[in-house]
């Protein structure tokens, strides 16, 4: 499980409530999807993006997403994806910041 909580990377983000093994199914992020758009779960709406992620999207059936564990994830650590390893109908952290100032920030 997870719950939602204050992320450090950006706004509030999704934090696991049990520690997950590498592999292990997280929960579903997408219930239905087009090329241009999507329909989230809390967990696909909370889910902040890293450079390192701990988990990956993973297509499981038709147009349905879930979070699979990418590394062992602790209880308590916020679970990330890398948003470059995601469907098209995924924004990219440059669609998201195009000038780059949150990772200027994060990286000053």
């Amino acid at each position: 499980g997870f719950d939602v909580r204050k992320s450090t990377i950006q706004g509030q983000g999704a934090f696991a409530t049990r520690a997950f093994s590498s592999g292990d199914s997280i929960g579903i992020m997408v219930t239905s999807s087009t090329p241009t758009s999507m329909v989230r779960t809390n967990l696909g709406r909370f889910i902040n993006h890293s450079d390192n992620p701990n988990a990956s999207m993973q297509n499981v059936r038709d147009d349905v997403y879930e979070a699979q564990a990418l590394r062992g994830i602790a209880a308590d650590e916020e679970i990330t994806v890398s948003y470059w390893d995601t469907p098209s109908f995924v924004a990219k952290p440059h669609n998201i910041d195009p000038q780059g100032l949150l990772r200027k920030s994060v990286l000053s």
